[in-house]
């Protein structure tokens, strides 16, 4: 099987920021490409840890990335006329696939293509008919393939900065407990400060929030960007917690200038807490696992998750292990559950945090978990 990325050339005039290039697919997350790409800066570092062993293991399968038309790949008006090996499939980004004519997109369905999503969940896919395409993200329960692209980016970027080594980073448990990082003030995260102030463990916790009232600041800049700006999160201003600690926001972990630097952890936190909470990104509607929750196992930390219901059940069946019972609930019932975890639950889980470090750092693993997904690709194909 060959998979081979298609795209729709844009002229130059037509492309006013990044969010209009195409987001890398998986022949970009592994071979690495030429130009600017939406979302590039999560795998950017991918093709130097994993593009030989990735290569080598899909060729032992017969599954090939890029064979024919590289990491380049075809231009779509190009494809109608296009000889090609019968046992390809074309993968085109969910955001380029949206802006495409409807005829564009009716003859596309005679050629056997994969729309995918790794950056965004389903994003740029919502309220699109994909009738007769094959679908594909990093969403662990809503495409026919689902591929977890932010665990081999946060991989790549820890190894990449030196944050991360062989062995899992012991904990401490004698210097500090609980670490909760987070940029955007989602309305559930300001709701697990919320609980864990009210519970006596915001003292215990290193925590950051970011917030800008900065309209003038640069897309992409970490601290200031509109994405975290007040116009879009107005009703964080009301917050209980937000109006309580207004006063140190933004409250920073790093000095991290650019979205592209946050992937991963910074070593200085490996090993130094107890407890860390990931709340992933749309969690209100998917199960996606980005950086969140990988930069804690290579951390070395005991992972507590805000999620929908069954986030921690889909990460298990992938070959991770979770902590605690707590994965049937959601919204306040699920931040209550973790709360009393960690105010309750002495047990060292050492050999939780060993086994996901380990896994992460197991090429072969990680190989495979790709591998799994595009056998099961072959079999949608055939």
């Amino acid at each position: 099987m060959l998979i081979e990325k298609i795209y729709k050339k844009k002229h130059k005039e037509d492309i006013t920021d990044y969010d209009y290039y195409d987001a890398p697919g998986i022949v970009n997350v592994f071979l690495g490409c030429r130009g600017p790409q939406y979302q590039r800066f999560f795998v950017k570092d991918v093709p130097q840890y994993f593009e030989k062993p990735v290569v080598e293991t899909l060729a032992k399968h017969g599954i090939y990335l890029g064979k024919q038309y590289g990491r380049e790949g075809l231009e779509i008006d190009e494809l109608w006329a296009a000889q090609y090996d019968p046992d390809t499939i074309f993968e085109i980004c969910g955001n380029t696939f949206r802006g495409l004519s409807a005829l564009q997109r009716r003859q596309l369905r005679k050629h056997p293509v994969m729309v995918y999503e790794y950056a965004e969940s389903d994003m740029s896919m919502r309220d699109v008919d994909l009738t007769g395409f094959i679908t594909a993200g990093s969403n662990l329960s809503q495409f026919d393939i689902s591929i977890p692209m932010f665990a081999y980016g946060t991989v790549a970027s820890s190894k990449e900065r030196g944050y991360t080594g062989s062995t899992v980073p012991k904990i401490d448990r004698s210097v500090r407990k609980i670490l909760f990082p987070v940029h955007k003030p989602r309305p559930e995260r300001l709701n697990i400060f919320e609980s864990l102030e009210q519970s006596g463990l915001l003292d215990d916790t290193t925590w950051s929030l970011y917030l800008s009232k900065n309209t003038e600041a640069r897309a992409y800049d970490f601290n200031a960007s509109p994405n975290v700006g007040t116009e879009r999160w107005i009703a964080a201003l009301e917050h209980p917690f937000m109006k309580r600690h207004w006063h140190e926001i933004p409250k920073k972990l790093d000095e991290i200038e650019w979205t592209s630097q946050c992937v991963p952890l910074h070593k200085d936190y490996n090993g130094y807490y107890t407890w860390h909470i990931a709340s992933e990104t749309y969690c209100e509607s998917t199960h996606f696992p980005t950086e969140k929750t990988f930069k804690a196992m290579i951390g070395g930390h005991q992972l507590l998750t805000y999620s929908l219901p069954g986030y921690n059940t889909l990460l298990e069946s992938r070959g991770f292990k979770m902590i605690g019972d707590y994965d049937h609930l959601g919204g306040q019932d699920r931040i209550d559950a973790i709360v009393d975890i960690i105010k309750h639950d002495h047990t060292d889980y050492s050999h939780i945090t060993e086994h996901n470090f380990n896994l992460l750092n197991d090429t072969k693993f990680m190989c495979n978990l790709l591998l799994t997904e595009l056998i099961k690709l072959r079999k949608l194909l055939s």
